[in-house]
């Protein structure tokens, strides 16, 4: 989650560059759903 938050983009593209080897595409979605929801509260 932290390089979620010192990210300057959301870019699916970069996520899954980024957590790609280490989750699946649905785990980096479910992540960051989980992200901008706990942002936006």
């Amino acid at each position: 989650m932290e390089f979620m938050g010192e990210s300057e983009s959301d870019s699916m593209k970069i996520l899954l560059k980024e957590f790609g080897d280490d989750l699946t595409d649905e785990e980096v979605r479910m992540l960051r759903i989980k992200f901008i929801s706990d942002v936006a509260n």
